[in-house]
This record gives structure tokens, sequence and C-alpha cells, in this order.
């Protein structure tokens, strides 16, 4: 079944031929970058300054606690606004 889908889609991570002029162009856009080859490497770090993406990893959670702590801020005014209608169709309702 998996062959089946593979010729389908034709993302057979099986074959390990190239096609030469794809190569070509993969090789002229990637050849600046350091640890790129042929063969595909898989779980490479590139990122050879662990601190500093440590540093990034908690900047970017920092950052996003701040932005959801804003948008609740923001949100509030509104939740009010619909508990106040909630209650009002309430005693609408148990006037009827």
């Amino acid at each position: 079944k998996e062959t089946c889908k593979a010729n389908r889609t034709g993302n057979n991570s099986y074959v390990r031929e190239v096609d030469n002029s794809l190569w070509a162009i993969l090789n002229d856009a990637f050849a600046s970058r350091a640890g790129l080859s042929r063969e595909v490497i898989l779980g490479t770090n590139l990122d050879n300054d662990d601190d500093a993406s440590a540093e990034k990893s908690e900047a970017s959670a920092n950052q996003f606690q701040e932005s959801t702590a804003m948008l609740q801020r923001q949100h509030e005014p509104t939740r009010r606004f619909r508990e106040m209608q909630l209650q009002l169709l309430k005693r609408f309702v148990d006037r009827q």
C-alpha cells in the first residue's frame, strides 16, 4: 500500500537516484550552506551556538506568554459585556 501511494504522489523516500539537472539547480542554490551534500543527513544541527538557540527559545516563549496575557486583557471587556447580555436575556425569558 505504501509503495502504491509513493508511486502515485511521487513522494518515494526510498528512491536514491537524483536527476542530474535537478541536482545542479539544488547544488547552485545551496552550495554556500555548510553541511549540505548529495546525501541528506537527518538530524544534523546546523546551529552551532546552542546558547543562542536556547535564548531565542526562551525569548520566544516569553513573547508568547506576553501576547497571550495581552489578548486576555483585551477580551475581558467583551466577556463582561456578553455576560451582561446573557443575564438580561435570562431575565427577559423568565418574564415571558
